[in-house]
């Protein structure tokens, strides 16, 4: 499947935001949202959840901002979640036209891998802040990954974070952390603890 050129959560024109509980939910393989050609990408006031399967892409979206890039609507939760036996998906890629525009509220959590979410890849991705890059969006961490294994995290630039830019243990910090995961090449910055 395909799910392209959509405003979620949105009017028609991607700017007023319609409530903050719609959700694309995937529990099956090859699926695509968004794309990498003009007018493809979708505005999404809402969250991304992928669990139990594999090969999903999700690319050229702007998710909890609206259709300019430029204004963060006001979410407050998770904006993709990988769990429950989620494996080898792609979230971003290597070039400007895949990369995800992801921002939030202030105790929002822009990427999340939880249990056993192994062998997945977010890159290049733009996480707590606007298209150019230049804007901060406050939020309480940029990646997190609980109990997760095996995954790359590359090339992203994250922003905002009030709590993590990226965390390797459980936001739960009585529960065990991740393990053998590839942190690399990552731009974190104009971050706060605390």
């Amino acid at each position: 499947n395909e799910v392209i050129s959509n405003f979620i959560g949105t009017d028609a024109s991607g700017i007023v935001p319609l409530g903050d509980d719609s959700t694309i939910v995937v529990g099956l393989p090859y699926n695509r949202i968004g794309g990498t050609r003009p007018g493809e990408g979708n505005v999404i006031n809402g969250r991304v959840v992928i669990f139990g399967t594999s090969d999903v892409i999700v690319i050229g979206n702007s998710i909890g901002v609206d259709a300019t890039e430029k204004k963060a609507f006001p979410l407050s939760t998770w904006f993709i979640s990988l769990g429950a036996g989620a494996y080898h998906n792609f979230i971003g890629g290597t070039t400007d036209t895949e990369r995800n525009v992801i921002a939030g509220g202030k105790d929002s959590v822009l990427i999340n891998l939880s249990s056993i979410a192994d062998y997945n890849f977010s890159a290049g991705n733009y996480l707590g802040t606007d298209a150019s890059g230049t804007v901060v969006f406050p939020n309480f961490a940029g990646i997190s990954l609980e109990m997760a294994e095996h995954n790359a995290i590359q090339g992203n630039l994250i922003v905002g974070s009030q709590a993590f830019g990226v965390s390797l243990s459980s936001l739960d910090l009585n529960q065990i952390g991740a393990n053998f995961n590839w942190v690399r090449a990552n731009r974190i910055t104009k971050n706060k603890v605390g």
